[in-house]
């Protein structure tokens, strides 16, 4: 297994979408959509501490908000970087100012090297 290619396939569930018919017209790469854009070079302890006031029932004001401005996409975030450091165990954990995309891979590459 390729750590890149798990991360891969992870951020393309996350954040991607098949497009029309599922055939990827009108798709959206997972890695270039707005979002993973935006947390990918973000420290993952800004994402896991970043919290809203309230829970957002919609957009406000009919403005679509994205990456950390966006509940249900810090949402997903956080749950992915937990099942990571909880897969991973073995004291994996974010360093201080680790990357959201440099964790995904240590970890990833952890879980992978358990496996075999």
């Amino acid at each position: 297994m390729d750590t890149d290619a798990v991360l891969h396939d992870d951020v393309q569930y996350m954040f991607g979408s098949k497009g029309l018919f599922d055939f990827g017209f009108l798709g959206t790469n997972g890695e270039r959509s707005v979002d993973w854009l935006d947390f990918k070079g973000r420290p993952v302890s800004e994402i896991m501490s970043k919290k809203f006031e309230g829970m957002p029932l919609g957009d406000e004001g009919g403005v679509q908000k994205f990456g950390i401005d966006s509940y249900g996409a810090v949402d997903k975030m956080k749950k992915y970087m937990q099942m990571l450091i909880e897969k991973a165990g073995g004291g994996i954990s974010p360093e201080p100012s680790e990357s959201v995309e440099h964790f995904s891979k240590r970890a990833i590459s952890a879980i992978i090297s358990k496996k075999q």
